[in-house]
């Protein structure tokens, strides 16, 4: 196996980097949409963006904020309406504050 170049690493690294960037903006747009959406509801709408493990985030974030409710949707199909995917059932298992679950498939 050959070694790779520094400058091969480089652009990937910049490549990565740039990526990160795109990806970054385009949540931030979509978050600011949801946002948005929700303009003039009686609730306080807040957002952020952050990195790491989902779940993780989801209940360092909450705690961080003494969140009385964290609402999260769930993807499930119809059939299996009763499970919870892997990252609402974590937050479910582990949040401090009730956690409320949306299901987001169309019916």
């Amino acid at each position: 196996m050959g070694a790779v170049s520094k400058p091969l690493v480089e652009e990937a690294r910049a490549v990565f980097r740039g990526l990160g960037y795109e990806l970054t903006a385009e949540g931030e747009a979509a978050l600011a949409a949801a946002a948005a959406s929700l303009d003039g509801d009686a609730a306080a709408v807040t957002t952020a963006m952050r990195q790491g493990s989902p779940a993780e985030e989801i209940l360092s974030y909450a705690d961080e904020r003494g969140s009385a409710l964290i609402v999260m949707g769930t993807r499930q199909a119809a059939y299996t309406q009763n499970m919870l995917g892997s990252v609402s059932h974590e937050v479910v298992v582990r949040a401090t504050a009730p956690v409320l679950t949306v299901n987001l498939v169309e019916q």
